[in-house]
């Protein structure tokens, strides 16, 4: 499925007190700055159209939530 992103937006979800430690331990839940160009903290309507906007724009993205 060809999605707007073309793979070049990062997306994880941890919800903290709802993963059983014995798995969060081995997340990797850790967003490396230096991986990305841009990384916006929060996915709501407007943090999800600044990912959208700037993957659009050619930019390594994170959306964090």
């Amino acid at each position: 499925m060809k999605t707007p992103f073309n793979g070049s937006l990062a997306t994880e979800l941890y919800v903290p007190g709802r993963v059983p430690v014995r798995i969060a331990r081995n997340l990797d839940i850790v967003i490396d700055p230096q991986n990305y160009d841009v990384i916006v903290v929060g996915a709501g309507p407007a943090g999800g159209m600044a990912a959208l906007t700037a993957a659009r724009l050619g930019l390594r993205t994170a959306l964090v939530e």
